[in-house]
């Protein structure tokens, strides 16, 4: 029985889990971040965290400078090896 592959497309699923990135899966995804940026941060955010700013699309600027200090938007600084490489390069 075969069944009509087609049907899927067009699903923020398709899109997330398949990586599919036919026009329908991408128009389905711009249209759940539309609606999502839409929505007005609640009053009970904590503002100037990470937190905020990635999961509640806050961007203020007490939230905006918390996650451009994280850790996680940091450089990586150089390890021993990076530093090796370096110095044989020169």
């Amino acid at each position: 029985m075969a069944t009509e592959t087609s049907s899927k497309h067009g699903k923020i699923s398709q899109y997330t889990n398949q990586k599919c990135r036919c026009a329908a899966c991408r128009g389905a995804m711009a249209a759940y971040q539309r609606g999502r940026r839409a929505q007005p941060v609640p009053a009970s955010a904590v503002h100037g965290t990470e937190n905020t700013y990635t999961n509640r699309g806050c961007r203020c600027v007490p939230c905006r400078e918390a996650n451009t200090a994280s850790p996680r938007n940091q450089r990586r600084s150089p390890t021993r090896l990076d530093k090796v490489r370096t110095a044989v390069q020169r």
